[in-house]
């Protein structure tokens, strides 16, 4: 439940293709299409924003041994200071963990997070979540210090965060139009190298509505999907 071998294997996400509706005009269903009037807009903050997510996440060893957990956690806003946000990351009434974002002229960035229990981290600079506006297959880069999921550490790091356009996504909340980004997380220990890729699908005015994640460390692959379930967003 951690808010997120060699390299090649950041290479297997599943399901990260656009969702394919059908194709009988009498069989469409309805799609949520918000516009997009400002970068703010594709993960509004508020105090009070929640979201519930149906969640499944699966953990390989090196042995090919699988084990497989699901849950239904909630993201909520639980503070906000001036464009600071902080989002506690709920599951079974319990606080697993607070995620530090910061709101830009260009969207969200993410400042820290602190695991319950244990103590604060950061991104040092700011680890960007999403950037706008950008064009189809438009990359960014990024270079820092941060929490390394794939190890458990904080560290040196790299990202490459990249605009895959807009798709249509069915979620248990319903089929909504979403602008996907996608990011390649980059980090070595010892001579090996480690890290993540996350795809991530944002409707304006409603927040996330998908995230796949897979995160490759030592011992371990873990790839951990979400999709909307419910929302409060005012």
């Amino acid at each position: 439940m951690k808010g997120t071998l060699a390299l090649f294997g950041l290479a297997i996400v599943v399901g990260c293709g656009p969702d394919v509706g059908p194709t009988n005009p009498e069989d469409q269903v309805k799609v949520l299409a918000n516009e997009l009037s400002k970068p703010a807009d594709l993960l509004p903050l508020s105090s009070g924003n929640a979201w519930t997510y149906t969640l499944r996440s699966v953990v390989r060893n090196q042995q090919g041994q699988a084990q497989e957990a699901t849950a239904t956690p909630t993201l909520k806003v639980s503070g906000m200071n001036g464009e600071k946000a902080t989002i506690a990351f709920v599951n079974e009434n319990k606080l697993v963990s607070e995620l530090n974002f910061l709101r830009t002229e260009h969207g969200i960035v993410q400042i820290g997070l602190k695991g319950a229990g244990q103590p604060s981290r950061s991104f040092t600079p700011a680890l960007p979540l999403y950037h706008w506006p950008m064009e189809v297959g438009e990359k960014r880069e990024w270079s820092g210090n941060g929490y390394r999921s794939g190890l458990g550490d904080d560290g040196p790091m790299t990202s490459t965060l990249e605009y895959k356009g807009e798709s249509e996504v069915d979620t248990p909340a319903g089929r909504m139009k979403a602008h996907r980004f996608d990011s390649l997380t980059k980090y070595k220990k010892d001579a090996a190298e480690f890290g993540s890729t996350t795809s991530i699908w944002l409707v304006p005015k409603v927040g996330i509505v998908r995230n796949v994640e897979v995160v490759v460390g030592p011992q371990t692959i873990r790839e951990t999907e979400l999709k909307l379930q419910s929302f409060t967003v005012k």
